[in-house]
């Protein structure tokens, strides 16, 4: 259903990816994120290359040395987007989704350990399986496969990078 691919990056990479996106330097430019509020859900969310194909050019080195690292064509990228969902201090599972109504493979990037796990369904919508995040890690799977994150409960937050890639 899915595949891990372990240590994505080099220690050191991970470390200036973690510095950007999770511990920035207040005095220098630090990443964006934006809030998003959903009938079901709150997160924030930055889009590097959004549904639309609008492309934002600030921080675009964090997703292209992620698809060198995974083998990932860029030409072949349809959206990229890191996703930080915080703890609500109980398990709360998202809806149950495909990123699009098209072919096409997902890449998860774990930036962070996390309890709040990635959720794989049945046509009927019963779990099936389940994937903790673990910082420098990466799942893939066929992006027609229903899935959903949870909130975390122990740990802060949950932040993933999602790749949506043509197959």
């Amino acid at each position: 259903m899915y595949q891990t691919i372990d240590n994505v990056l080099t220690d050191s990479e991970f470390d200036v990816l973690e510095k950007n996106l999770i511990k920035p330097d207040i005095t220098k430019d630090f990443f964006p994120w934006s809030f998003f509020s959903g009938a079901a859900y709150n997160q924030f969310e930055h889009h590097f290359i959004s549904r639309e194909g609008e492309i934002n050019l600030d921080f675009m080195h964090i997703p292209k040395l992620l698809a060198e690292k995974l083998n990932i064509k860029w030409e072949d990228v349809i959206r990229v987007k890191a996703n930080c969902v915080l703890s609500r201090g109980e398990e709360s599972l998202r809806p149950a989704h495909v990123d699009g109504e098209y072919e096409h493979k997902v890449f998860l990037y774990y930036l962070t350990d996390s309890d709040g796990d990635t959720i794989f369904y049945d046509e009927n919508r019963n779990i099936i399986d389940r994937v903790t995040p673990k910082k420098n890690t990466a799942i893939t799977f066929n992006g027609r496969q229903l899935h959903s994150s949870s909130c975390p409960i122990k740990h802060p937050y949950r932040i993933v990078i999602n790749f949506n890639v043509k197959l």
